[in-house]
C-alpha cells in the first residue's frame, strides 16, 4: 500500500477502514520540530459546515493520487481521536 500525502488534491474523499466516508482532504500539515505530518479532513456535507479532523500520517493506509484515501482506522475512530488539532501545527 502507498501513502504519498504530497500528491492529495483538496476535496478528495477520506474513507475509514469500515468503508464509511469521513470527509474530505481539506489540506497537509507539517509539525514543527518532528516533522510528523498531518492530513486536515472536514467532515460535513461537501466539506461544509463539518469539523477539522487531524488524521496522523501512520493512520493513513493508502494515499495515491486520483483515488480516495483510505485510513487504518474506522470513521468512529478517526471522529473520535483526531479532533483535536496538534498544538505545534
Amino acid at each position: 500500500m502507498s501513502v504519498r500525502l504530497d500528491d492529495l488534491q483538496g476535496s478528495t474523499d477520506v474513507f475509514g477502514s469500515n468503508g464509511e466516508k469521513v470527509g474530505q482532504v481539506h489540506g497537509i500539515a507539517t509539525e514543527q520540530g518532528t516533522g510528523a505530518r498531518f492530513l486536515e479532513v472536514r467532515t460535513g456535507f461537501g466539506g461544509i459546515g463539518g469539523a477539522d479532523l487531524w488524521i496522523p500520517e501512520e493512520a493513513i493506509a493508502i494515499a495515491v493520487m486520483g483515488e480516495p484515501v483510505r485510513l487504518k482506522v474506522t470513521h468512529d475512530v478517526a471522529r473520535e481521536q483526531y479532533v483535536t488539532k496538534p498544538a505545534v501545527l
